[in-house]
């Protein structure tokens, strides 16, 4: 039951993105991808398994993994006017890549 809820809640966000992409506002669909509407059960469960330890080091990691979007973000920025769409999104996802295998090996390192 858990797992449909998630579907749901997922498919109403994108279409949630798809429908501000397409209004003088488009640039909103951004925050709602930011929307911790998935997260929120996750979390929820996440305590009743594991407890409040397991939420707060996961809460701490995606703190840190911001970085890794960050680094889409800014790849895909700067990509955009360069390269064609796929083309940057490619290169996005190879910085995004990086910066979470990197984030994965710091964290691995000072594990709190």
């Amino acid at each position: 039951m858990y797992v449909l809820f998630k579907c749901l809640v997922g498919a109403l966000i994108m279409l949630a993105i798809h429908y501000l992409a397409q209004t003088k506002h488009y640039y909103v669909a951004g925050l709602v991808l930011m929307l911790p509407a998935v997260s929120l059960p996750t979390y929820y469960f996440m305590h009743l398994e594991r407890g409040a330890a397991a939420v707060q080091a996961t809460a701490l990691f995606g703190m840190l993994s911001v970085f890794a979007y960050l680094a889409f973000l800014a790849g895909l920025y700067w990509a955009e006017k360069r390269f064609s769409i796929v083309q940057s999104m490619a290169l996005a996802l190879a910085a995004w890549t990086v910066v979470a295998f990197a984030l994965l090996l710091i964290w691995k390192w000072l594990k709190p």
